[in-house]
């Protein structure tokens, strides 16, 4: 008995020693028993105690969440059509910014134009009139060309009007260029009627203006009271061709524009452009204002011949202005 007591004293005694050395878990250490081996458990034989292992700390496995992919602001570009050329990203701390490469000027790449056609016409009296036909819509623009000329002065100026999308018929008058009968100055007047009658019936002109050269802008003034010629431009030209005169009458209606545009130098006609302007205005009040302007430019050319001078930039845009105002 007595060996007995002593023994468990021991047994105490070496209990105490183990759990002061931290060879007993304590309570919040998870234990794991090796399923290897199945122990015995007897606590008179401390080696065949079961085999006490620290349980590895569990790391929870986390799937990253995936992050949208984002473009890089250099590539950052909405669809591009023809012509678009995106400028590269900025920085990240601003905004993108898209630019738009410009296109080709018209004007240094002008737009091709069909060539001019002839087309022919009669009078009231039956004589055959001939035209070139600058196509570009139903907006009508007739050149009138002077004395000492004919149509193919006006192929510059026509050329230009086209590329602006208006349409030209460049007649010549009776006895001049293709056209048939004698230079009856008498009866040009009725060329302008005849082109602007062919211009509304076989041309189908939504609206027409007139520019005549020297006579040409006289006889062109025989067409102001028709409704579909909604502006006249005289250049260098007299009140009176022969027996035919500018009406007074048609000079002081409201519509259509009267453009009246000469050199200061060329005393004579620019005389008669500036009487011509100061009648079509002389009984305009507020209620019926006359659409009426007078040029003088700085030259002494005459009629055409402005165009082979340092005033033929200053010219081709006077008279551009004009038509635009005219048939806007």
């Amino acid at each position: 008995m007595r060996s007995k007591f002593y023994f468990a004293i021991l047994l105490a005694i070496l209990a105490s020693i183990v759990g002061s050395c931290g060879l007993i878990p304590d309570t919040e250490t998870v234990m794991l028993i090796t399923p290897s081996a199945t122990p015995t458990w007897n606590p008179l034989t401390p080696t065949l105690e079961p085999s006490l292992t620290r349980a590895a700390t569990r790391t929870p496995t986390v799937t990253p969440t995936p992050y949208p992919t984002v473009t890089p602001f250099a590539t950052r570009v909405p669809s591009s059509t023809p012509g678009d050329s995106p400028t590269p990203g900025p920085s990240p701390t601003s905004k993108p910014i898209f630019t738009k490469t410009p296109g080709p000027s018209p004007t240094t790449e002008p737009s091709p134009t069909p060539s001019p056609i002839e087309v022919g016409f009669p009078t009231v009296d039956n004589t055959p009139l001939v035209a070139a036909l600058y196509n570009a819509g139903n907006r009508i623009v007739i050149l009138a060309h002077q004395r000492n000329g004919d149509r193919t002065k006006w192929d510059g100026f026509a050329r230009v009007l086209q590329k602006n999308r208006y349409s030209v018929l460049s007649l010549d008058f009776r006895g001049y260029g293709g056209s048939g009968g004698t230079a009856d100055f008498n009866r040009m007047d009725s060329d302008i009627l005849a082109a602007v009658t062919f211009a509304r019936q076989q041309l189908h002109a939504d609206r027409i203006a007139i520019i005549g050269a020297s006579m040409g802008g006289t006889y062109a003034t025989a067409a102001l009271g028709d409704p579909l010629v909604k502006g006249v431009a005289l250049l260098s030209s007299p009140a009176k061709v022969e027996n035919f005169s500018v009406s007074l009458s048609a000079l002081q209606l409201p519509d259509p524009l009267k453009y009246f545009i000469g050199c200061e130098a060329d005393a004579l006609y620019m005389a008669a452009l500036t009487d011509m302007f100061k009648q079509s205005i002389a009984k305009q009040d507020k209620l019926h204002p006359v659409r009426a302007e007078l040029v003088s430019l700085k030259c002494a050319a005459h009629g055409l011949e402005i165009f082979n001078g340092p005033q033929q930039e200053r010219l081709t845009a006077l008279l551009l202005g004009f038509v635009q105002a005219a048939l806007q």
